[in-house]
C-alpha cells in the first residue's frame, strides 16, 4: 500500500460504485496509470479489480492468491485472532495488484461504512468522497443517520480533500466537523447547482456551472455522482 503514490477513497450508502467508475474513467481519459476497486462483483470475482481498462485476468489471480497463501497459513498458525474475513483479503489482493502494475492513482471503494473498514488501511489519501448517507449496515454501523455518517466519515484522513453531495445540514455537519477536525478541505455540492436534466436513447445530459456533460448512464442520480468526480478531477 505504501508503493501507491495516490489515493482516492470512496464511500455512501449507495452511489460509490458509479463514482469509483467516472472518477477511474477520468484519470485513464487523463492519462494516468489507474486501479480500482469495486464490491460486490457483478459477474465473477476478477472483476472486483481493474488497471487501466482492463479487469485483472484469472492468471494474474491465480498468482497473486498463491502468493498470499503462504503469508495467510502463517498469520493462522501464530496469530490468536481469527480469520482475516472476505473483504479484508481481497482488500489485500487489490493493494498487492496495483504495486505489482505499479498505478500511479488508485480509487478505492469502501465495502461498509468506513472508519473500521478494511479499505481504510491506505496510508494516505489525496480526495475523500461521501456520495450521501442513508440507512445501511445498521446491525453494524449504528442505527441512525448520525452514526452512520459519524462512521463513514472515518474515512477523512489528515491531508485530503472531502467531497460529498449529502444534502442533510444535519449530517453534513457531522461530515464537516470531521474535515475541520482534521484540517481538510470540503466541498459540498449543491443540488440546485445541477440544472437542465434530459434523458436520451444515449444516456443523461445536464448543466452544471455552465457546462454541459453527457452521461452513458440513466437517472438523476448519476448526474449527482458524476459532479463529484467532476469536482475531485479538478482538485487533482
Amino acid at each position: 500500500e505504501k508503493q501507491i503514490t495516490n489515493y482516492i477513497h470512496i464511500t455512501s450508502t449507495s452511489g460509490k460504485g458509479s463514482t469509483t467508475s467516472f472518477m477511474h474513467q477520468i484519470l485513464v481519459e487523463a492519462g494516468k496509470k489507474v486501479g480500482s476497486t469495486i464490491s460486490p462483483h457483478p459477474t465473477q470475482l476478477t472483476e472486483r479489480w481493474k488497471v487501466q481498462n482492463k479487469h485483472m485476468s484469472k492468471k494474474e489471480f491465480i498468482e497473486i492468491a498463491t502468493e498470499l497463501k503462504h503469508g495467510l497459513q502463517k498469520f493462522l498458525q501464530t496469530n490468536p485472532q481469527d480469520i482475516p474475513s472476505f473483504f479484508e483479503i481481497t482488500q489485500v489482493v487489490a493493494l498487492l495488484y496495483f504495486a505489482k502494475k505499479k498505478v500511479e492513482y488508485a480509487v478505492i471503494e469502501v465495502g461498509c461504512g468506513g472508519r473500521y473498514d478494511a479499505s481504510n488501511v491506505i496510508p494516505h489519501k489525496d480526495i475523500a468522497i461521501i456520495t450521501n448517507i442513508g440507512l445501511d449496515h445498521t446491525e453494524l454501523l449504528g442505527n441512525t443517520k448520525s452514526k452512520i455518517a459519524y462512521d463513514k466519515a472515518g474515512i477523512i484522513k489528515k491531508g485530503c480533500s472531502v467531497f460529498t453531495t449529502e444534502q442533510s445540514p444535519k449530517i453534513y455537519s457531522i461530515i464537516k466537523k470531521e474535515a475541520e477536525r482534521l484540517n481538510c478541505p470540503i466541498t459540498q455540492i449543491k443540488e440546485n447547482q445541477i440544472a437542465d436534466i434530459r434523458y436520451s436513447k444515449k444516456g443523461t445530459t445536464f448543466l452544471y456551472k455552465e457546462n454541459s456533460y453527457t452521461l452513458n448512464t440513466f437517472g438523476e442520480h448519476q448526474t449527482k455522482n458524476a459532479t463529484l468526480c467532476i469536482e475531485a478531477s479538478k482538485e487533482l
